[in-house]
């Protein structure tokens, strides 16, 4: 293993350990920190959500609508 080897010295076989007990301590601090400030950024999710279902059901509309009103007559009967 990595850990047996003698070129090691007695702080990069240190460094691992302090890494997990830093990486163990993170969550702690997380929570600590309180709610995240991400209200604006939920409505613009929410309005950008919607726009694009908007959009999403016009642009069918739209070639319907195209569609319809060149198979129509002209009203000078052509």
């Amino acid at each position: 293993m990595a850990s047996d080897d003698p070129a090691l010295t007695g702080d990069e076989r240190a460094e691992p350990e302090r890494l997990r007990t830093e990486n163990t301590a993170l969550p702690a601090q997380g929570q600590a920190a309180g709610p995240r400030p991400g209200g604006r950024q939920r409505w613009r999710t929410i309005v950008a959500s919607l726009l694009i279902v908007l959009g999403c059901v016009l642009a069918p509309l739209s070639v319907v609508a195209v569609w319809t009103a060149t198979r129509s007559p002209t009203p000078t009967g052509t």
